[in-house]
């Protein structure tokens, strides 16, 4: 494990697991854990009751020696099962609210999920606003013109955006910002509380902005303009607007984009050129401008980003072509500086990988390991993991493809440059057609990894196998029936609410919910508080050993992982790294 001191006692109360069987009556689990709260407190009445009568008995001890000492010994024996009772009955309790908080939060009903909170969690405040100023209040719309007037003066929003929904975003964003940066005041469900703002406001987005759509040939799901995944929310619809202005306001600041640049990180680097974004897919705008000169901005951004860029490279890799690497054997991969490596066996060396990715402002990195197995008779199977980071850039449309800009077009479903760019270095790798592939990725590399995974001309070309996010928001994400998925989010970590719905978890999927409060990671110092990378990678290798509470169901995707990816001792595992960039930008 690194070295990383063990999650606390009570972080197994915390994890639930859902999957494509989960069935839950939460109604019936907030009186199961309402009730047993009051039990756990009967029994430390019962436990102090009992060591009242010890202390009497104490007193007298000396008139009847013998009787007292057997006494003593029943009622401490007795104190000490009931200290156990409560102890057991309110860890029960807590495992019991933690579920019904993630069940109630996928249900998406904001007023049902703090009628509930209110229940299960009488002893801690709710800060969060789900009344008339939050993001599911009922603002009179047709105001927003005079709302941009009013507050064009003193409020920035008015500069970035037209209407109330940005001030309502902004103060979501304020919120769950002071929350990330104040650990003590966090409750363990600042991501679940985001998923349902992001889900209201997507749709308030969505009703105040019209769009056309301009082309389809960004979306990874090509010739189709069927929103990503199966949703109950707006946000992929929206996420699709905002990454129209995000790459028109790119363009406005840094100049066009003609191509990604993937290079082996190797003596010699080996170099492709791949088309990036010829043009947003939609041009959208808002139907209610106001007086702020954020309609003009957002305009004049959705025109630039429609307008097509001359695009540099081989136009034929701009669509899924795949398995045109150089054959693996062949020593393509000792010329594009593959180096031996250990093998990652469990999730939490696959998560420790991402880790050791460098990342610049100009610069991205993908890793891509081979693993090669000898089998009996002589024999060999390859299998490949392909590792990916989360954003490094938070702006848009800058030289370092880990951005804003994919982070809106992975969660509207669309094809971003850094899925250009993980595409290509897997074809430089050298993974061949029919070859068992897993990906992994933490935050927008989640978000990619499932991307890549639910492609269907992926899905053809190679043989997916498993997938590992970590703190992604991936309820867009339509992985085959065949793919073993594990989904890690824990419940205060805004990221994985983006995507403003619960994970579907069909198929073989299954998503892992936990409190990061319970994990402690010392000497990393990322500034992401329930995001930290660290925090996932201690939980899964929690979740990975043997022993009491652990979630059976992380256990056994493990073993599922590694018999697809055929690893045993015998497993040599080398390693190619890729470094990424837009072409273009200043």
């Amino acid at each position: 494990g690194g070295g990383l001191m063990p999650v606390d006692e009570y972080f197994g109360d915390g994890v639930v697991v859902t999957d494509a069987t989960t069935v839950v009556d939460t109604d019936a689990l907030v009186v199961a854990a309402v009730r047993l709260r009051e039990e756990a407190g009967r029994a430390h009445a019962l436990e102090a009751m009992v060591g009242a009568a010890r202390d009497l008995v104490l007193r007298r001890a000396a008139a009847v020696p013998v009787e007292s000492a057997w006494a003593l010994g029943t009622l401490a024996q007795a104190r000490t099962e009931l200290a156990e009772l409560a102890r057991s009955c309110s860890a029960l309790a807590e495992r019991l609210a933690s579920s019904v908080l993630v069940y109630a939060a996928a249900e998406g009903d904001a007023r049902g999920f703090m009628r509930i909170w209110g229940l299960v969690r009488p002893d801690e405040a709710s800060g969060w606003n789900a009344g008339m100023s939050g993001p599911r209040g009922g603002f009179p719309w047709i105001l927003a013109p005079a709302w941009g007037l009013a507050t064009l003066p003193v409020l920035v929003p008015s500069v970035l955006a037209p209407g109330v929904t940005w001030v309502r975003a902004a103060g979501v964003v304020r919120g769950q910002v002071a929350q990330f940066r104040n650990p003590d005041a966090a409750d363990g469900t600042e991501g679940l509380r985001l998923q349902m703002d992001v889900e209201a406001l997507s749709r308030i987005l969505v009703a105040e902005t019209w769009s056309w759509g301009t082309a389809v040939g960004n979306t990874v799901e090509s010739g189709t303009r069927t929103w990503w995944g199966v949703h109950n929310t707006k946000a992929p619809e929206a996420a699709s607007e905002l990454s129209a202005w995000a790459l028109g306001i790119g363009r406005l600041m840094r100049g066009p984009t003609s191509g990604v640049e993937v290079a082996s990180a190797s003596a010699t680097p080996v170099i492709e050129v791949v088309p990036s974004d010829a043009r947003a897919t939609s041009v959208a705008g808002p139907i209610l401008p106001g007086f702020s000169p954020g309609g003009s901005l957002l305009g004049l951004a959705a025109l630039v980003g429609a307008v097509p860029v001359r695009q540099s490279g081989d136009p034929r890799r701009g669509g899924v072509p795949v398995g045109a690497g150089p054959a693996a054997g062949s020593g393509g991969g000792s010329r594009l500086g593959a180096r031996p490596t250990s093998t990652p066996r469990s999730g939490a060396q696959l998560l420790a990988r991402i880790s050791d990715l460098d990342s610049s402002d100009s610069r991205g990195q993908v890793e891509v390991l081979r693993h090669t197995t000898p089998t009996p008779g002589g024999g060999r199977t390859t299998s490949w993991s392909v590792v990916i980071r989360g954003t490094q850039r938070w702006d848009v449309g800058g030289a370092n493809p880990q951005d804003m800009l994919s982070n809106f077009q992975g969660i509207a479903g669309e094809e971003s440059d850094q899925v250009r760019a993980v595409r290509t270095s897997m074809e430089m790798a050298g993974i061949q057609q029919g070859d068992v592939v897993e990906f992994t990725g933490h935050s927008q590399g989640g978000i990619v990894a499932a991307q890549m995974a639910a492609d269907p001309e992926v899905a053809r070309a190679y043989r997916v196998s498993s997938v590992l996010t970590a703190g992604a928001p991936v309820a867009g994400a339509p992985v085959g029936a065949h793919v073993d998925m594990l989904n890690l989010e824990n419940t205060g970590d805004p990221v994985p609410a983006l995507d403003g719905s619960a994970n579907a978890d069909l198929g073989r999927s299954t998503t892992v919910h936990f409190d990061g409060r319970h994990v402690q990671v010392p000497g990393e110092s990322s500034g992401l508080g329930p995001h930290a990378l660290g925090i996932y990678r201690e939980a899964v290798e929690w979740m990975e050993q043997d022993g009491p509470g652990r979630p059976s169901e992380v256990a056994a995707w493990a073993a599922r992982r590694e018999a697809a990816m055929g690893f045993t001792e015998r497993t040599i595992t080398t390693a190619q790294l890729f470094d990424t960039h837009r072409v273009g930008p200043s």
